[in-house]
């Protein structure tokens, strides 16, 4: 991992020069804003503190141990301005970054991007959504506490912006795909790394071509790199560029890193955070897949059901899950697709095993439930080892030895998983091969 400030957003610096700092509000003020607060705590500090393992809490902030009010302060390192980052902004002092859930919109018109803002935590709220820290208020969730929108009027009391904007002071964390296992797995690194502005470089668009969102929809894209890690960036209906399209080829994307629930996602600014892609260029990744008659060691087959929904593997950031899914529209036993639906079968034993397009083998171990597990180490047992038989009508029953439940999606659940018997609106998949 490496820190850079290379990245500045071009929306929200317009012609200032990298080098000054930006007094050109749409109000300018008739001073440069100042504070008598003083911050005696990191927000690191602050994020340990209040930190539970709970996806889901809010907890009131007190004073400090010598009796005084906990006071923050960082740069903002957001912008809502094209309307894809929602009710809230970011701020970064060094050390990590929080979100500040705010129940209004344009945010950046008193928030601006690059500049300091104090916060007095003293009587406010932090906690979690969806597995998010981030400060808010309070609100009822599943008979206990999420972290939701506060209100402006009350973060007005609690927070002052100081000095001007200064968009060059904006630092940027460059990471790869694959350090985010690592970051998931350990507790330092997820308070100091998630919410941070970070960039991704020599990345594709699984879905180049296509268009970012859909109007009023909030809509999941995927980015991978040349080793199958992949990453979603989240994109809103109601953004300004929800209708541009992807770009082919490989380049860096710049945004705010995120969490839903046990699943990182990257929020971009705006366009101006895909740097050196082709608009032009043939998205990367793409194969053609056939439906499959019969199942051969070394290939590999993306699995569909119900003639649309094409599996994606356990993310790259956990050992167990189930296969969620993404929409396909295979035409006359055909369709596209990205190397990351390609599933590896390699024969052992009466059966194959299966590995994930980054290298996994999944398996099913004994604790009696339905979803995968996936790990990098081939074991010895019959838990690693499939059976394969396609049926005329061209569906797949996939069944692992050991445990005897065989693979099937459940349009309930939205999702694979492999059970034990015939699951309600649950279909068997049918098998595509990937041509090289």
């Amino acid at each position: 991992m490496k820190r850079s400030i290379i990245y500045i957003s071009a929306l929200m610096l317009g012609a200032t020069a990298f080098t000054s700092c930006d007094n050109d509000f749409e109000q300018p003020p008739l001073a440069v804003p100042q504070t008598r607060w003083e911050a005696n705590t990191t927000i690191e500090q602050l994020k340990t503190a209040y930190w539970k393992t709970d996806g889901n809490y809010c907890d009131e902030v007190g004073l400090t141990e010598e009796g005084d009010s906990l006071i923050i302060k960082g740069r903002v390192i957001s912008a809502d301005s094209t309307g894809n980052i929602f009710k809230k902004f970011v701020i970064f002092d060094g050390t990590a970054a929080i979100p500040v859930s705010v129940n209004q919109k344009e945010l950046y018109g008193t928030y601006h991007f690059g500049q300091e803002v104090y916060i007095n935590m003293t009587g406010l709220h932090v906690g979690k959504y969806a597995n998010l820290m981030q400060i808010g208020r309070p609100e009822a969730y599943n008979g206990g506490l999420q972290t939701s929108f506060l209100e402006e009027s009350t973060l007005a009391l609690h927070a002052q912006p100081v000095g001007w904007a200064c968009p060059a002071e904006v630092d940027t964390l460059v990471l790869k795909l694959s350090d985010l296992a690592s970051i998931a797995n350990d507790q330092k690194k997820t308070i100091t790394t998630v919410s941070r502005l970070v960039r991704f470089d020599d990345v594709y668009w699984e879905n180049a071509g296509e268009t970012f969102s859909t109007y009023q929809n909030t809509t999941n894209r995927i980015i991978s790199d040349k080793a199958g890690n992949k990453l979603i960036v989240r994109n809103s209906g109601y953004s300004s560029f929800y209708y541009e399209t992807i770009p082919g080829g490989y380049g860096s994307v710049v945004g705010i890193l995120g969490q839903f629930n046990n699943d990182f996602q990257l929020e971009l600014i705006g366009l101006s955070g895909l740097i050196g892609f082709n608009a032009d260029a043939k998205p990367v990744g793409q194969s053609e897949y056939r439906r499959a008659t019969k199942v051969e060691s070394g290939k590999s087959y993306a699995f569909v059901a119900d003639n649309a929904k094409l599996a994606t593997p356990v993310a790259s950031t956990r050992d167990f899950g189930y296969f969620y899914v993404e929409d396909v529209k295979p035409e006359n036993g055909v369709f596209t697709g990205g190397m990351s639906s390609a599933f590896t079968f390699t024969a052992k034993g009466d059966g194959f095993t299966i590995q994930q397009p980054d290298g996994r083998y999944i398996y099913m171990d004994d604790q009696g439930k339905n979803n995968f597990n996936v790990t990098a180490t081939l074991g010895d047992g019959n838990e690693f080892v499939w059976t394969v038989a396609i049926a005329a009508d061209g569906t797949a029953t996939i069944k692992n030895v050991a445990r005897g439940k065989w693979i099937q999606y459940s349009s309930g659940y939205t999702s694979y998983g492999s059970y034990s018997s015939t699951q309600d609106a649950s279909f068997l998949p049918v098998l595509f091969e990937k041509i090289d």
